[in-house]
């Protein structure tokens, strides 16, 4: 039964029902500006808004997965990109508590934590080549 479950799981992620399937033109193309020119791995809608100088608020960030980065962007009127190295994420974490995706270290951007289903949040953390237990705690030890 728990087999068939994660099997169901981890074809919805690959279909992009978790995850949202494929952005927008017009996130896509700002990904464009910022991103190598190779094809994206992930692609996540995130729960996360950014202000873009929309008079209504944020608009959701979107997520990208590259071999070598993370893309995230988010469209309007002033349209946020960024884009963050694998070698500055090697600590990224999700938490099960807040629902979000932790990019850590990443100094360099300004959104760092990211709302988004555990399942998202475990494919990027694997993409990334990130430990997807947390922060070792001083003294523990694997047993």
């Amino acid at each position: 039964m728990a087999s068939e479950r994660e099997s169901r799981a981890e074809e919805a992620v690959e279909d992009g029902a978790q995850s949202g399937g494929r952005a927008p033109e017009t996130v896509a193309s700002l990904v464009a500006e910022i991103a190598p020119p190779e094809e994206s791995r992930a692609v996540v809608r995130t729960g996360t808004r950014a202000d873009v100088g929309d008079w209504w608020g944020g608009r959701r960030v979107w997520l990208f997965c590259f071999g070598t980065g993370v893309a995230l962007a988010a469209p309007g009127p002033s349209p946020y990109r960024e884009w963050a190295d694998h070698g500055a994420l090697t600590e990224t974490i999700y938490n099960h508590v807040t629902g979000e995706l932790v990019l850590a270290p990443a100094e360099s951007l300004s959104i760092k934590r990211l709302g988004m289903g555990p399942l998202d949040a475990d494919r990027v953390q694997r993409l990334l080549g990130a430990s997807r237990r947390g922060p070792e705690k001083e003294g523990e030890t694997d047993a």
